[in-house]
């Protein structure tokens, strides 16, 4: 009575129980997916002598929620009947006796890899006598490149410094200098800019930003930046309205480019904020576009993820149905990959699946955790648990019923149908430690048929599924007396998934790893991944190669050098190239007459603009800007004006051309600049 007293007040605090429609609905759900191929009207699933075990009870429901699984049930198979968990089809094990795979879990996989190693032949005395030549000949030709490296450096004379460029090949010498590394990422572009412009230099701000604009448009698909267009081929390869927004872009920058305005910062602010406006538009078009596919292509019916239960079967016999099922009711399962070592982060349940194949230290932990963590530990292989537990299996009588009842009063198993092909069932010593509660039996053949008994005298019940209470902490062992209720195809008879919910939900569990015979099969570290693949002599060989070619080119063999700074050409550069081609073609005096000319055109634009275009106003102009005296402006201005005219008659020029080009450049310095 305290038993069932506790457990009544525990069913107060835990969730509530599945109902039958509810789980129906859900399993219908989960074989609807495509996975399920054996559920599918028209499948050629080949089927296994195990995966018929169900066929009879899904019979005798007309094989709801899995129409497919007739067309399995319909195939004739062949073979012993044995599944993968080593239970006999139709046949049982002497109490607490295993099989002989079952003594010993790995003598099945020995013999596997026995029957799977193969020898490579005998090769033959010449053969092996030719291996050994072409290794030490490739041993020998390593040694001798790697000694020659070493001596290389040794042998070299002190290079020679290379001469400066000849100033006819300044051009040459420019486009070398000019090789760098192009940056081509805009926010990158965009920070370097405004750096650039902190540290006051404005003609490198304006181009890196121009050139953010440039890399933006071609990321858009709009241009093709290369050397050779212009930017009148940027513009012209765009659509309206963006067209005249780049255009206004490039006139305030060539105007900087070309010399006809300053580099100030100011310029750069303009020229930044339009270049911003539309890097950011385009780039918040295609965050819209993004966010939107997102959303379209959101599914709110969508299961949840189920990727977790990919080590588990899709078949009749496999688990990873069960695992969704428990995933449709808020029920966290997963596969774990991980060894049973590692159970410091584990909580909720455990369920040991058949092929599972634990000694007895991982026993004795398991055992622990449940009672010192009150965690929950599901066996679904009887024949393989420890004695300490108390509970063997039997086989089942032939005439036994395929029907299960539960036995006691608990809300979360009442009123709901249950049903099992016949395997094993389970012997319980009540001696053991821990209190014993029997969830589901399987009634006696002899008082099935009397309808009038209401309850079956407990000596003719064979219990089929056992809960064992460990510990203080409220940790239990479920033992399942066969794998065959953890199926997928146990989810088509009866109300097999509804029991499977409520068996987690009265433990208040909301996480469950499942655990098969692949589980913790793989290495804990690189180190033990590569003494299991055999590949320990490969990879020292690996190594060893490594380290012979370090010792051939990883060490520097001559004088380590500072890599050239790479810097942009200014536009006095190219003036100055300009005027070493015009020196070389001995054109001074026409070089003077352009320069002339050009030096009266921009004194008039500054002093005059608009008056007379007479020497005398301009003269008179200067000499009040600058405070010189009249008569020597005028002369100045006069010799001027004479070069401009007669320049293009004779090339040959001489000293006081030269002195009358200062002249005019102090002149157009002292009133307002160079440019």
């Amino acid at each position: 009575m305290l038993g069932v007293s506790l457990y009544l007040a525990a069913s107060l605090l835990a969730a509530e129980p599945a109902s039958s429609a509810e789980a129906s609905r859900e399993v219908e759900e989960v074989f609807e997916q495509r996975r399920y191929y054996f559920c599918a009207d028209d499948n050629s699933f080949v089927a296994r002598p195990w995966d018929q075990r169900w066929c009879e009870l899904a019979a005798r429901t007309d094989y709801r929620h899995c129409r497919g699984f007739e067309r399995v049930c319909a195939q004739d198979t062949e073979g012993s009947g044995a599944d993968a968990s080593g239970y006999a089809a139709g046949e049982g094990t002497e109490v607490g006796k295993t099989k002989p795979d079952r003594a010993n879990p790995n003598a099945r996989r020995e013999r596997e890899r026995e029957q799977s190693l193969w020898e490579l032949p005998d090769l033959g005395g010449f053969a092996k006598l030719l291996m050994w030549i072409l290794l030490i000949g490739i041993g020998l030709g390593a040694v001798i490149a790697v000694a020659k490296n070493f001596v290389r450096d040794a042998e070299r004379d002190e290079p020679e410094p290379e001469p400066e460029p000849d100033a006819s090949e300044s051009l040459i010498a420019a486009r070398a200098e000019a090789r760098r590394v192009v940056e081509t990422d805009v926010q990158r572009l965009l920070a370097r800019a405004e750096l650039a412009d902190k540290a006051g230099r404005h003609e490198d701000a304006i181009n890196d930003v121009y050139a953010a604009l440039l890399r933006r448009l071609e990321g858009g698909g709009l241009i093709s930046v290369d050397r050779w267009k212009t930017n009148g081929d940027y513009v012209r390869a765009l659509t309206s309205p963006l067209r005249g927004e780049v255009r206004e872009i490039v006139r305030l920058v060539e105007q900087v480019q070309f010399g006809a305005a300053s580099a100030e910062a100011g310029r750069y602010q303009t020229i930044r904020a339009q270049v911003v406006a539309i890097v950011t538009r385009a780039a918040l078009a295609v965050a819209l576009a993004l966010g939107l596919g997102a959303q379209t292509a959101c599914d709110p019916d969508e299961r949840p993820d189920s990727s977790a239960l990919a080590g588990l079967g899709t078949g009749p016999s496999g688990q990873r149905a069960v695992g969704e099922l428990l995933l449709g009711f808020d029920i966290e399962a997963r596969y774990r990959a991980g060894a049973i070592e590692q159970l410091s982060s584990t909580h909720g349940a455990i369920v040991l699946l058949a092929g599972a194949m634990l000694d007895k230290e991982d026993w004795e932990l398991l055992l622990r955790w449940v009672e010192d963590d009150g965690g929950m530990l599901v066996v679904t292989n009887s024949l393989a648990l420890p004695r300490s537990l108390g509970i063997e299996s039997t086989r089942d009588s032939e005439q036994t019923p395929l029907a299960l009842e539960h036995d006691g009063y608990d809300a979360y198993f009442d009123e709901l149908e249950y049903a099992a092909p016949l395997g094993y069932t389970l012997e319980v010593r009540m001696s053991a430690r821990g209190e014993t509660d029997e969830l589901l039996v399987r009634p006696g053949p002899d008082l099935w048929a009397d309808t009038a008994l209401t309850q079956l005298p407990s000596t003719e019940r064979a219990p089929y599924v056992v809960r064992r209470q460990l510990g203080d902490e409220g940790g239990q062992v479920v033992v399942f007396a066969d794998p065959y209720m953890l199926t997928n195809a146990a989810l088509l008879v009866a109300d097999n998934g509804a029991f499977l919910v409520n068996l987690f939900r009265s433990a208040e569990v909301d996480e469950v790893e499942f655990v098969n015979g692949y589980t913790g099969a793989g290495a804990d570290d690189p180190f033990e991944s590569v003494r299991n693949a055999k590949l320990g002599a490969l990879f020292l060989q690996l190594l060893l190669f490594l380290a012979v070619l370090y010792a051939a080119v990883g060490v520097p063999f001559a004088r380590l050098r500072d890599p050239q700074r790479q810097r942009r050409r200014s536009f006095a550069e190219h003036v100055r190239t300009l005027g070493q081609r015009y020196a070389q073609a001995r054109a001074a005096r026409y070089v003077a007459g352009l320069y002339s000319a050009w030096a009266l055109d921009r004194l008039r634009e500054r002093l005059l603009p608009g008056s007379a275009r007479g020497l005398l106003p301009l003269a008179q102009a200067i000499a009040a800007r600058t405070g010189r005296d009249e008569g020597r402006v005028m002369q100045t201005l006069v010799q001027a004006h004479e070069l401009r005219e007669t320049a293009g008659h004779s090339t040959r020029g001489g000293p006081g051309d030269l002195a009358l080009m200062r002249e005019l450049a102090q002149l157009l310095d002292e009133t307002g600049g160079a440019r």
